[in-house]
């Protein structure tokens, strides 16, 4: 009598082939395992013949690992090469960095950018050809040397160089721009370092901090800067003529791509600050002697420092905005000129001119104290939770600086936020590849764990799932959950994206935070093992129930991918909702497939289990499922990136615009705004 019981073991050890010791073996190992009825015999046995008798395609069997190949190196390639060729322009924020980074210079080694005339590269960088910045720029001076914006940079750079100004500095200046105070006012300033020092500041509670006592380390210095600021107060323009350059130059500038903005970001704080820092040298010159005179009693050369310090502050803020660092050294020094200047003349009974400069002190005094405090405003708050990651701080740091600060229109904040999103989304997508390749090598190495005849009729096994069984595994194992994650992140609430990165942290408890996004695709990684198990699982019930694979009942595995469906909302939900107890839901819930997963790979390895066989079987199955999801990781990066340059180009907040060359359209808003709060409260202006 047929015997399908029978017919179904000698079919599965075809396979040993003339090894006679290793079918004996596996005979064995069937004979325990198949049940005397034999369930589903027929169907396996017609499974293998077929796949027995099918002609090998070789180029079936490479095409798959062929794609995935070329496309994890060349995805590799890119990001690889995007990271390391990218300085890290933004401190910390190296994610930024990625996207916006510009190629690292070295030895300010100048850009090649081929649309430029030689004209506009000697401009943009002076001669290349030399060996300092000094040099380079005074190539440019040469060109034309009746510019003063030419021969101010140049002496700019002269300055960080030497900490001196050029030879014959001021009869130049005198010659090609006349009536411009800026150039006298550097040099009293120059003259002006190192000629007094400021001597330790005397404890007060008053809400106006004693006037500080200084030394004077060399009063010829010191008399010759303040004849220079009697000198500039007889030229009725003040100008600086750096920021004409500047706009010259970005103008020049590509800024069509990320690179290149971000170099545009880099140029316009990369010039020396020489010349801008020499103004506060020259205040505390002014500063000094306006000390000396409340302790020595002159009266009349106070009076003059104060028309001299009035003079020049309503120059300086009377000429056009050039940056945010510039009204900043001013609101500063007009607190350090304003500090000696009251005490000094209410001490000599001026009383006209010490009530409104204490006015002006007090307000002063205000602002400063206020940027200490750090308190965030309204822009600051929402910059921080709408915006760019690279530029919260930055908003901050320069709005709470003022008493009324120019709105931000979240509208503006949206494409810089998003730009985040895709460039974390694209960075998580490594991530997963990572971790599905770890899932991969891991299943793949099980084998191992077995002895070689379970190793041999897991593989025999494995070819009873057909090729829509294994399409299944794909589309319902890692499609579908793939889909799932993309839908909820990018089009719901719960992927976050309403939130700057600074918000989007999901707080582990007791352990740290970790970004919202790559929470939810640990989940996509914890739902595509689980998924496919199951889908696995249940393929085998149909094609080889009689290995015993439909006894395998599954009601904890169905808890456990319930649960880690609802993990990824859940954790979305807490983030965009900033519910803090929701991350101990969260975690509950994620304990639950954890859990399953640690005690299946707990006995998988380290029992000696009758499902061995069933293990093998699975394991194999799975390599395909791991390679899939890592696949589909990369082939969204793509996409990633056409996004995140979608955004960009959308993004006009942090674009430098020529006429206003700044980091942002805020920062130069807030320039201006600055300088219309310091010149009411010096009482230029109403």
């Amino acid at each position: 009598m047929d015997d399908p019981r029978k017919r179904l073991i000698d079919t599965a050890v075809r396979a040993f082939g003339d090894n006679a010791e290793m079918k004996f073996v596996a005979s064995q190992l069937l004979e325990q395992t198949v049940e005397p009825e034999a369930p589903g015999a027929e169907e396996a046995i017609r499974r293998w013949d077929e796949v027995d008798g099918e002609k090998k395609h070789p180029l079936g069997r490479i095409l798959f690992p062929f794609i995935f190949l070329l496309v994890s190196a060349v995805i590799w390639a890119d990001g690889l090469h995007t990271f390391f060729s990218s300085s890290d322009a933004f401190g910390s924020s190296r994610l930024s960095s990625w996207f916006y980074g510009y190629p690292a210079f070295e030895n300010e080694e100048a850009p090649d950018f081929p649309q430029l005339t030689a004209e506009q590269k000697l401009l943009l960088f002076g001669d290349t050809s030399k060996s300092t910045k000094s040099e380079k720029i005074k190539a440019l001076w040469d060109s034309e040397p009746q510019n003063p914006a030419y021969f101010a940079a140049y002496a700019n750079e002269f300055l960080a160089e030497h900490e001196k100004l050029p030879p014959d500095f001021l009869d130049v200046a005198r010659r090609i721009d006349p009536d411009n105070s800026w150039f006298t006012c550097v040099a009293a300033g120059v003259v002006a370092k190192k000629a007094v020092e400021r001597g330790k500041k005397k404890l007060s509670r008053a809400p106006v901090p004693k006037t500080p006592e200084w030394v004077v380390l060399d009063e010829a210095r010191l008399n010759e800067a303040l004849a220079l600021v009697r000198q500039a107060r007889g030229q009725p323009l003040y100008h600086d003529p750096l920021g004409d350059l500047l706009k010259k130059q970005v103008r020049l500038l590509p800024a069509t791509t990320p690179p290149e903005v971000s170099y545009t970001w880099a140029y316009v704080i990369s010039p020396s600050s020489a010349a801008k820092r020499t103004f506060p040298a020259l205040c505390e010159a002014i500063a000094a002697k306006a000390w000396l005179c409340g302790a020595t009693g002159d009266s009349a050369t106070l009076k003059t420092l104060i028309h001299d310090a009035q003079d020049l502050l309503r120059k300086r803020t009377g000429t056009e905005v050039t940056s945010f660092l510039d009204e900043l050294i001013t609101n500063a020094q007009a607190h350090t000129l304003a500090i000696d200047l009251v005490p000094s003349a209410e001490q000599l009974g001026m009383s006209s001119q010490s009530i409104a400069m204490r006015t002006t002190l007090d307000e002063l005094q205000r602002i400063k104290d206020q940027a200490k405090s750090r308190r965030p405003n309204s822009a600051q708050d929402l910059s921080q939770r709408r915006g760019a990651d690279i530029y919260s701080g930055f908003a901050g740091s320069v709005s709470n600086r003022l008493d009324h600060p120019p709105p931000l229109d979240e509208n503006d904040l949206t494409p810089g936020r998003l730009v985040d999103h895709e460039i974390l989304a694209r960075f998580c997508a490594y991530g997963v590849w990572m971790g599905a390749m770890i899932c991969l090598v891991a299943v793949w190495a099980y084998r191992f764990r077995t002895p070689p005849v379970v190793r041999r009729l897991g593989l025999r096994a494995r070819k009873l799932l057909s090729f829509s069984d294994r399409l299944l595994v794909m589309v319902i194992g890692v499609g579908m959950p793939f889909l799932y994650v993309q839908v909820l992140t990018r089009f719901t609430r719960l992927g976050g994206r309403e939130l700057s990165l600074y918000y989007q942290d999901f707080q582990i408890p007791d352990i740290d935070s970790q970004p919202l996004a790559f929470v939810q695709w640990v989940g996509f990684l914890l739902l595509v093992t689980l998924l496919s198990v199951f889908v696995i699982r249940w393929r085998l019930s149909k094609r080889a129930r009689a290995l015993e694979f439909q006894r395998w009942q599954h009601p904890l595995l169905g808890l456990a991918i319930a649960c880690t469906i609802a993990f990824i909302p859940v954790a979305g939900g807490t983030v965009a909702n900033q519910w803090s107890p929701g991350a101990y839901v969260a975690m509950g819930i994620f304990s639950v497939p954890a859990l399953w997963l640690a005690a299946a790979i707990s006995v998988s390895l380290f029992t000696n289990s009758p499902k061995l066989l069933q293990h093998a079987v699975v394991a194999r199955a799975l390599v395909p499922a791991f390679a899939t999801a890592a696949l589909l990781a990369f082939l969204a990066v793509p996409f990633y990136k056409a996004a995140a340059l979608h955004w960009f180009h959308q993004d006009k907040l942090l674009r430098v615009d020529p006429e206003h060359p700044a980091i942002s359209k805020y920062e130069y808003e807030c320039a201006v705004q600055m300088r219309k709060e310091t010149r009411a409260i010096l009482g230029y202006d109403p």
